[in-house]
């Protein structure tokens, strides 16, 4: 695992890495897919067979996994007797936003989908609407969807995204 950041004491998701025996890479954020990459070469010299996940998932294998979230969510929906016509969640890296936005498409579900931009690093590049757009387009092309995505079908708020060098703020 390339993980971004200091190492720190193992606790939730990082003791079951440690446990299940993973091994860790710490490498600065910024630099975590430039050493994923390299770890992959590294790997395929010594004649392993890597699967290289990018972050957060975000390609369109991990996008397909919210795109089948969205049919699970309508199923309880539907049980409960409920309808929803926003739904809020964090967005990084792109993937969760694109696989919810085409199932809320594939499910007809017609909730608006509203990502809330938590990564600093990705608010300051603004691509992040460009990725999510990439990312559902493909992932709708994984599925031969004809139905594509524009600029407009992103809904993305960058209004409280996780500030902790308060030199930032303008106040």
């Amino acid at each position: 695992l390339v993980l971004g950041g200091e190492p720190k004491p193992a606790s939730g998701n990082l003791l079951l890495d440690e446990l299940l025996g993973a091994h860790l890479h710490w490498v600065e954020a910024s630099q975590r897919n430039q050493r994923l990459a390299q770890l992959s070469v590294d790997l395929q010299a010594a004649g392993r067979h890597p699967y290289k996940i990018p972050v957060g998932g975000s390609n369109p294998l991990g996008a397909l996994g919210y795109v089948l979230a969205m049919f699970e969510l309508q199923e309880q929906l539907k049980k409960l007797s409920l309808a929803v016509d926003h739904i809020l969640f964090p967005t990084s890296s792109g993937g969760t936003q694109a696989g919810l936005m085409l199932g809320n498409k594939v499910t007809v579900m017609d909730s608006q989908l509203v990502g809330i931009s938590i990564d600093k690093d990705v608010i300051n590049h603004h691509g992040l609407d460009e990725q999510i757009l990439m990312l559902v387009n493909r992932t709708a092309d994984m599925l031969n969807v004809e139905d594509h995505f524009t600029a407009d079908d992103v809904i993305l708020n960058r209004n409280y995204v996780y500030i902790n060098d308060y030199s930032d703020l303008d106040i």
